[in-house]
């Protein structure tokens, strides 16, 4: 993109001019920077280690060098990027990095010009521009980003942008853009807003630069691959909703962004760093060296070797700043440790007193009244959730269990199991059983396992624990399944008869006919009346009816609900009473085929007349409202199984069972759900068992045997 230059500048070869790039990770530094010098200068981050994502990145700053040549005017420039910015919680000492890489600058060229002999080949690296990215989160400045704008403002000319701007609609960004902008004004952030004068600079220029002033901050978009539109090739971003244009101004300031620093206030960008924000620093830097309100002589050499000076000062603060930092995170560590050891030696001589046994009994009371209350809260299905209070019951009796434990290694320290603890060392912690206890009780209620791991890693972020926690969830589910008791949740399903079924395929060996409700409600689809029909709906609480043929052959013509007959009743018939004797068709002749051939449901409205036509002298005309008239039938022989499966995939409230086109039956969820309960398990369930009685008696006898094995072992040794 031809750029030329309208403002106090002229065709120049070798400008040279740095542009400091600032912005946390995301908000397209790189791909910007790639795409304003249409070559790659700045390589992109790659992914890391996933076990190093906990470890704060400090900032970088990596200046880079690229040679450009824009209508014939060759520009030396130098980016300076800023990886790792925005990375650490605290972010003081970034803001410190950048400023004094700033100030370095300053410092270098200061100490040049006061030197008596000048180096020819010496390089100017003073920062003439700063562009700060903005995330494009549609909100208003963070305040990292007000804080390190206040501090760059008197260092160098701030330009801020929004990077990624195509995350955002126009409508977004307007208004995004008047909120920074506001935030801007409020805080006195001194930023670059294109300055002009107005005796001095011709209109263009003003024209310009109040347009430029409008777009602030810019929006901008970048793109490192083309895109071919029209036969023409383009920078552009593809997506599915459409191309971007990095250089269409409908779409992205990017061009106007570009124009400006690399060719119309290129000059004035570099005037101001010279005259203004340099000559301000120099006058800050000198006026430090008078002393006593004498003016002091500036020894040349001293200025020479100040820039050496301040960077060995900065390394010492470093060092000493590094040795305070862990002179006091080791002092930290012992107190912490100090008081961890003596809050140990406080609970162990709590332990050995009489206390222990009333925690103790506390503790159980805990757990009992706990118990109670989330059986209460639970089946009065109160708000109240099962997974925190069923961790906090297996959490006091674990810990009551831990106080136990923990007496009996005092009272027998070196014996048995507890030979292996260390003597000066806690070998049994409460606070583990409790932990341990939550998991366990969290498993036992739910019947989940891997995902109580992954809460119980989430709660202590602690490895050591995976383990163990394992080791007691299996121990659950291995009681679990013994016992033959499934989740709280299948269970509450179960009580209230839900008509859900399981998503594992189970195989009966049955046929539907096994199944089916064989005394069923029908309706004849023609010759009934509506006393009928009513002294039926009275009879029965059931949820449909199969309409069979008149002919007493039983041929199944339908299904209609029980819903949509007590809603017809109630808009057609007015006068019950009168229209007693009315017949009703639920079948239409055939000269109605094709004049009526349309169905309403209870949610849909039919017109007036239609209405009007339904009470007919021929009897009224029930059938458009007959919600299924090809019902899902099903052979008496068809097994079960497939059964269900059209009750999963397909739905149906009901199913016909017919032989040979003979109504004889029909299926619900509800009858499935039923026989299944009836049905004799495979495996004997924990009432089948004989319940607890029958698991000590169970326990007791395999304790008798081993215990006469044992005895019969040692005799013969």
């Amino acid at each position: 993109m031809p750029i030329a230059q309208r403002r106090r500048g002229s065709k120049i070869k070798g400008i040279q001019f740095t542009l400091m790039v600032v912005g946390t990770s995301g908000t397209g530094r790189t791909t910007f920077v790639n795409t304003l010098c249409e070559q790659e200068v700045l390589s992109h981050q790659a992914v890391g280690d996933p076990q190093l994502a906990h470890v704060e990145e400090s900032v970088a700053i990596k200046p880079v060098h690229v040679e450009l040549e824009e209508d014939g005017v060759r520009i030396s420039l130098t980016v300076v990027d800023t990886p790792g910015f925005g990375h650490s919680i605290d972010s003081e000492h970034t803001f410190q990095e950048i400023v004094e890489y700033l100030e370095r600058q300053y410092d270098d060229i200061l100490a040049e010009q006061s030197r008596i002999k000048r180096n020819p080949r010496f390089k100017d690296n003073r920062v003439h521009a700063v562009l700060y990215f903005i995330p494009p989160t549609g909100h208003a400045l963070k305040e990292m980003d007000i804080e390190l704008m206040r501090r760059l403002s008197p260092r160098a000319n701030v330009i801020p942008v929004i990077g990624r701007s195509d995350a955002l609609t126009p409508r977004e960004l307007k208004a995004f853009k008047k909120r920074i902008m506001e935030d801007i004004e409020y805080y006195n952030i001194p930023i670059y807003n294109f300055p002009y004068d107005e005796d001095e600079d011709d209109e263009e220029t003003i024209r310009e630069n109040m347009e430029l002033r409008a777009l602030l901050p810019l929006a901008v978009i970048g793109s490192e691959e083309d895109v071919v539109i029209d036969g023409e090739s383009i920078r552009a971003r593809v997506y599915p909703w459409g191309i971007v244009e990095i250089d269409n101004p409908d779409h992205s300031d990017f061009g106007r962004l570009r124009s400006a620093i690399l060719g119309s206030h290129l000059n004035d960008l570099k005037s101001i760093t010279e005259d203004v924000l340099y000559e301000t620093y120099r006058t800050e830097k000198l006026s430090k060296t008078v002393l006593d309100n004498r003016q002091s002589q500036v020894y040349p050499e001293d200025l020479a070797n100040q820039s050496v000076r301040l960077k060995e000062e900065q390394l010492r603060r470093e060092e000493e700043k590094a040795s305070c930092v862990l002179r006091e995170v080791e002092l930290r560590v012992q107190r912490e440790i100090s008081e961890k050891r003596q809050q140990l030696l406080a609970k162990e001589e709590t332990l050995r007193t009489p206390a222990q046994w009333q925690i103790t009994h506390s503790l159980l009371l805990a757990t009992i009244i706990r118990t109670g209350l989330v059986v209460i809260s639970y089946g009065c299905k109160v708000p109240a959730g099962i997974f925190v209070p069923s961790m906090a019951i297996g959490a006091t009796f674990g810990r009551m269990i831990g106080i136990l434990v923990k007496a009996m290694e005092r009272a027998h320290s070196g014996h048995g199991i507890f030979a292996v603890c260390a003597p000066d060392v806690p070998c049994i912690t409460p606070g583990t059983y409790a932990f341990l206890g939550a998991a366990a009780a969290l498993s036992g209620v739910m019947r989940i396992t891997v995902t109580v791991v992954v809460i119980m890693f989430e709660l202590t972020g602690a490895l050591n624990y995976i383990l163990p926690t394992m080791i007691v969830l299996l121990v659950t589910k291995a009681v679990g399944d013994f016992l033959g008791t499934n989740g709280i949740a299948d269970e509450m399903i179960r009580f209230n008869g839900f008509p859900f079924l399981e998503k594992e395929d189970h195989a009966y060996n049955v046929s539907v006919s096994a199944v089916m409700r064989t005394e069923i409600y029908t309706i004849v689809e023609s010759g009934m009346n509506v006393k009928q029909i009513e002294d039926l709906l009275e009879a029965t609480n059931v949820k449909g009816f199969p309409i069979e043929s008149s002919d007493g052959l039983r041929h199944i013509i339908g299904y209609i609900g029980r819903t949509e007959l007590r809603y017809v009743l109630g808009t057609l018939l007015i006068d019950v009473i009168r229209l007693a004797t009315r017949l009703i068709l639920f079948v239409p002749r055939d000269s109605e085929h094709s004049t009526h051939s349309v169905s309403f449901g209870i949610e849909e409205e039919a017109g007036t007349s239609f209405f009007e036509s339904a009470l007919s002298e021929g009897g009224l005309r029930f059938w458009p409202w007959v919600s299924s008239k090809t019902p899902i039938t099903v052979s008496p022989e068809l097994s079960l199984e497939i059964v269900m499966q059209l009750f999963k995939r397909m739905g149906p409230r009901v199913i016909l069972v017919e032989n040979h086109g003979v109504l004889t039956g029909l299926v619900t969820v509800k009858d499935v759900l039923k026989f299944i309960v009836t049905k004799p398990a495979h495996e004997l369930s924990w009432d089948d068992r004989g319940g607890l009685d029958g698991l000590l008696e169970e326990i007791w006898t395999w304790a008798t045997e081993n215990i006469h094995r044992a005895v019969s072992w040692m005799r013969r040794r």
